[in-house]
């Protein structure tokens, strides 16, 4: 199989999921995880804790969320330890008959299984390096894509810059700085589907309407798109939690910044990325 169809596989059905391409990205969620507010169906009420905060002025001057808080993100890799626990294993089998190196690599009690495509430009420190960027719900998001793990591949589809579902994420090559940024979003889109099988709300629904309740755009790529949506947002909560209690916006940290701005969202992303007890 060539292996540019690596995304146009995801709108087969084989898993589900979305590509992020560098300057135009392109929804390839499946099934129940497709679609725009246009035909995601009416959303019904949800008993979300209501905002303790009044009118918002501001909110209509924001471009939107996420250039609001872009200038906070710094790829740390500091963020999180991580250790390569077994590999590597060459030439193992990948998706779509592509051969690569495999590891299996851990942080905390996370176990994520990690591979490059022979040809990918990517050392397997800078590939750790991507990985140490990412916050503790992000690991266990992307612990639980069993499947596929994340793979670096050497190119993917139409100029994307990776691809997630529910079997794990890939990434085209690249420096680990940015694969770092790319990855939030991705592992958001995992989290999301993770959550969705765990519990029995519909939170697709839920989610709809907290973006009509917040009424306030998270990403020009995102408006109109649920769950482009999440992923954006879950980026853009993962680097908020990341910049720490420095009061960033005036008297307020990132977090609470954002809360403000987006409570309905904030508080439903907040129970996607609560791991089962």
């Amino acid at each position: 199989m060539k292996r540019h169809s690596i995304c146009s596989m995801l709108t087969a059905g084989l898993m589900a999921g979305t590509c992020f391409g560098l300057e135009k990205e392109t929804s390839l969620v499946t099934g129940k995880h497709i679609g725009n507010l246009a035909v995601a169906g009416k959303a019904k009420a949800q008993n979300y804790k209501p905002s303790t905060i009044a009118e918002i002025p501001e909110k209509k001057k924001l471009k939107n969320i996420k250039s609001h808080f872009a200038h906070l993100w710094k790829a740390d890799k500091t963020t999180s330890k991580v250790a390569i626990k077994s590999g590597p294993m060459r030439n193992v089998e990948l998706e779509w008959n592509e051969l690569g190196t495999q590891w299996i690599v851990e942080s905390g009690e996370y176990e994520i299984k990690l591979s490059i495509e022979n040809g990918a430009d990517m050392s397997i420190e800078d590939f750790m390096n991507v990985i140490r960027c990412m916050p503790k719900p992000a690991l266990w998001g992307l612990s639980e894509g069993k499947h596929h793990g994340v793979q670096i591949r050497d190119k993917l589809g139409g100029g994307s810059a990776g691809c997630a579902g529910a079997g794990g994420v890939f990434l085209a090559q690249g420096r680990w700085q940015s694969l770092a940024a790319y990855l939030l979003h991705e592992a958001s889109h995992i989290l999301f589907i993770v959550a969705d099988k765990l519990t029995n709300t519909k939170l697709m629904d839920q989610w709809v309407e907290a973006m009509a309740a917040d009424d306030i755009s998270v990403s020009v790529y995102a408006d109109g798109r649920w769950d482009e949506d999440v992923a954006d947002f879950g980026r853009v909560y993962f680097i908020s939690l990341m910049a720490g209690s420095k009061k960033h916006y005036g008297d307020r940290t990132a977090l609470e910044e954002l809360e403000r701005l987006s409570p309905q969202r904030f508080a439903a992303f907040k129970a996607i990325i609560q791991e089962p007890k």
